[in-house]
């Protein structure tokens, strides 16, 4: 009788143990599982954002093309130079670049000067005004613009993580 009880419990033990590394086993598969779905939803928001400020951006570029064009008579050109977008006001002999984004980081400074640049090499016409209209973007960011003679329109009121300087 004892050796049967012996015996039932060194089963019981081994089978304790298995369930255990079973536990386990699950434990790691549900965290696997839970991270995986985590990735994929911040993939789905970060896709949809982008979608939204692309909208976004688009519609401004309808909205203000139908307001210097029908309001004021201007003209609002749409080119492409050397690879790069233009969304150009002419109005009165004023030539106004203008650069719609939904975020911009310190990449924009490059990238706001190269286009003058372009531009003016393109058509011998130094632009009057260089303009970069964003939902996000970080004060110093917007301070070096500046100093560089290019406007920045931009919410009235920044959200605390509106952008990263250096990203």
């Amino acid at each position: 009788d004892v050796t049967g009880l012996r015996s039932d419990v060194t089963e019981l033990r081994s089978d304790v143990t298995g369930l255990r590394a079973g536990q386990e086993q699950l434990r790691q598969l549900i965290d696997d599982r839970t991270e995986m779905l985590r990735q994929e939803l911040n993939r789905a928001v970060a896709n949809l954002g982008q979608r939204w400020g692309l909208m976004t951006e688009d519609v401004l570029r309808q909205v203000v093309k139908a307001i210097i064009q029908e309001t004021y008579g201007g003209a609002v050109r749409e080119q492409v130079i050397e690879g790069e977008q233009f969304d150009c006001v002419v109005t009165d002999g004023q030539h106004i670049l203008l650069e719609i984004t939904a975020r911009a980081n310190s990449k924009i400074i490059r990238r706001m000067l190269q286009k003058r640049k372009l531009y003016t090499q393109y058509t011998g016409i130094e632009p009057t005004r260089v303009l970069l209209a964003t939902a996000q973007i970080h004060y110093t960011v917007v301070r070096r613009l500046q100093e560089l003679g290019i406007e920045v329109i931009q919410p009235e009121v920044l959200p605390e993580d509106a952008g990263e300087e250096g990203a």
